[in-house]
This record gives structure tokens, C-alpha cells and sequence, in this order.
């Protein structure tokens, strides 16, 4: 117990350090953010909720004007509820048509990195550096499209921009949201076989303080495509015999918790769906067809993960740069005109 108490206090001391060094450059020193992951295994989360708490003061939840096309304002407070006590909510609208089309086009025609394996024996896999046209032919378990891509589409731009979304993750993390990640990317089958580099072993996430992820599904997902698996109530306190971080195997989740707690998320194509992903989840590896998945993230804070920034393009609609121009501090991945 003194043993654990100690090494909490040295990781407090060098996240505080980093806290500093991010308020001063907005960026995090790689030791810090090792820092933050480890006490959150060391105080079993409580850590990420007394930093949570301190950020709410001072970056208070702000009243966000206009209408979303998409999420009704009376369904928020279901979510929120839904994602604070089972970790994740499945929203009664999907996206409409025009959209999730105008989605799928764009990812079967927008070059996009590869999974490769990196040796002989396919256990290291990384993106590949070029980027091609998605090839369902290529044997891949996973095809990931760039952060500035996805940026600059104009469906996506229509997404970040609605308030819908924010409104959640802002009654959520109960302060003033940061748009942190956007990420999307095809999945494949693979024998059966669970990739860790794409994600399909339970893990939990945590590069930021706290954080909500929209995962928007753009194929009919089923049991055999590649549904998200949850554990319900993991995104709280973990048992001590999962507490930690890194991939952890599906009969040590099954020993932690009740068969009741697991779920598996399926839905058409154009679902949507909020997540803690604080809890333990997993992308369930594919046995039949491909799966496109669309994910937009917000967060309390961009202390944490270090992601390439995305790059300000004057050449995108007037109504997006306006939005970016107006809003720079929500828009935390986009950097800021000169």
C-alpha cells in the first residue's frame, strides 16, 4: 500500500509538471501522458474524476445555439444517462440517407492507409506510408483514411458543425467540449484471427482526461461484421484483476464480469452511437463482409495523446472556415488560420 501510495505521488508530480509545459506550448510531454495513464490504473479512475471535476470549473458548460438535423434535444438527457451508467447509448435517429451515401462513397474512393504486418510472422502491424484506393481485394484486416481527408470532406464538415453531437458530449463531460479526433476506417475478415492493431482485443481508452466517441456505423453491422463490443458498467470502477492497461483477453473480461454485461452493439447501416470507451470494448473481428465505421471524438481537455494537427485549407466552404474562424477552441485539432 505505501509501495502504491509513493508511486502515485511521483506520477501526480510529473503530470502536474506536464500540465504546466501543456498550458504553455499545448502540448503534452510523453512522460506526462504516461504519467496520466498510469494513475488512472492507480487510482482506479478516481484520478480522471478529481481532474474532470477542476476543468468543469473552469471551462463551465456553455449554452450552444441553433438546431441539430439530427439529434433531438429531448433525447440528450437519455444518452447521457445511458452513457454515464452503461457506458454507452444507441440513438433512436440515424443518419439520414443523403448523408450515410454520400459516407460510403466517399470511403470506397478515397486513398486510405493499409494495415501491413512489419515481419515474416504477422504479429507487428503498422499503416503503410502510401495511400491507395480502398481494395477489398488487398488482405487487410483494417484501411484507415487520414485525419486531414476526413476533415476536408464536406459530409463530415456537416457533422463536426452539427450542435447535436456537441450537446451531448457537452451535458456528458459536464464542461465546455473540445472536438479532439476524427477518425474512419474499413475492417475485414480475417480467419477469425483478433488483431490487436485493429483494436479487436478488450482494452480501454484513455488518451484524454475524459472523453465521449460517435461512432457512426456506415454498413449493416451484425454479430458476424464486426459489431462494437461493450462491457456494461466498465467505464466506472474496474475489478482489480483487469485493472490495467494494455489488451486483455476475452475469458479474463469474462471472469471479471457477468455474461449479463456483455453486449454487443449491431444496427444497420446509419446508426450512431455514443460511447465511453473508458470502458472496456472491442471491435469483434469480422467472419463475413467488410465493415465502414466513422468516429468523431470530444473531450474535456487536449492534455493527453499527441495527434498530427490538422491543417487550416482556405479552399473549404465558407460555412466550415467561419465555424473553425469562430470557434477555435472547439475546434482543438484544426489548426488556426495565420
Amino acid at each position: 500500500m505505501i509501495k502504491n501510495a509513493l508511486e502515485t505521488i511521483n506520477k501526480l508530480k510529473v503530470v502536474r509538471s506536464g500540465f504546466r509545459v501543456h498550458r504553455r506550448r499545448g502540448d503534452t510531454p510523453a512522460e506526462a501522458y504516461h504519467a496520466m495513464r498510469q494513475l488512472y490504473v492507480l487510482t482506479n479512475g478516481r484520478f480522471n474524476d478529481w481532474v474532470s471535476r477542476y476543468i468543469s470549473y473552469k471551462h463551465p458548460a456553455k449554452k450552444i445555439e441553433g438546431s441539430s438535423s439530427i439529434i433531438a434535444d429531448t433525447e440528450i438527457p437519455d444518452a447521457v444517462n445511458a452513457i454515464e451508467k452503461d457506458g454507452y447509448y444507441i440513438f433512436k435517429s440515424s443518419l439520414p440517407d443523403e448523408v450515410l451515401r454520400s459516407l460510403v462513397e466517399y470511403g470506397k474512393n478515397q486513398p486510405c492507409r493499409v494495415l501491413v504486418s512489419k515481419d515474416s510472422n504477422a504479429v507487428n502491424f503498422a499503416l503503410s506510408d502510401e495511400k491507395f484506393p480502398y481494395d477489398p481485394n488487398i488482405e487487410s484486416p483494417k484501411f484507415s483514411f487520414d485525419a486531414i481527408d476526413l476533415v476536408s470532406n464536406p459530409t463530415i464538415q456537416m457533422l463536426l458543425m452539427d450542435v447535436g453531437f456537441r450537446r451531448v458530449a457537452q451535458a456528458f463531460l459536464r464542461s465546455d467540449p473540445l472536438l479532439d479526433l476524427v477518425a474512419m476506417w474499413w475492417s475485414q475478415p480475417s480467419g477469425g484471427m483478433a488483431h490487436s492493431s485493429a483494436a479487436q482485443l478488450y482494452h480501454f481508452d484513455m488518451d484524454r482526461i475524459k472523453f465521449v466517441k460517435f461512432f457512426f456505423y456506415l454498413t449493416d453491422v451484425d454479430t458476424d461484421t464486426g459489431p462494437h463490443c461493450y462491457i456494461r458498467g466498465s467505464s466506472k470502477r474496474k475489478p482489480k484483476q483487469v485493472l490495467r492497461d494494455g489488451r486483455i483477453k476475452d475469458d479474463e473480461i469474462m471472469e471479471a464480469y457477468s455474461e449479463e454485461q456483455y453486449t454487443e452493439i449491431c444496427g444497420p447501416a446509419g446508426t450512431i452511437i455514443a460511447v465511453d470507451t473508458r470502458g472496456f470494448h472491442k471491435g469483434k473481428p469480422l467472419l463475413q463482409r467488410n465493415r465502414l465505421l466513422l468516429q468523431i471524438e470530444m473531450t474535456n481537455s487536449m492534455f493527453g495523446a499527441t495527434y498530427a494537427p490538422v491543417p487550416f485549407d482556405p479552399s473549404w466552404p465558407e460555412d466550415f472556415t467561419d465555424f473553425v474562424r469562430n470557434d477555435p477552441r472547439f475546434v482543438g485539432i484544426i489548426q488556426q488560420p495565420e
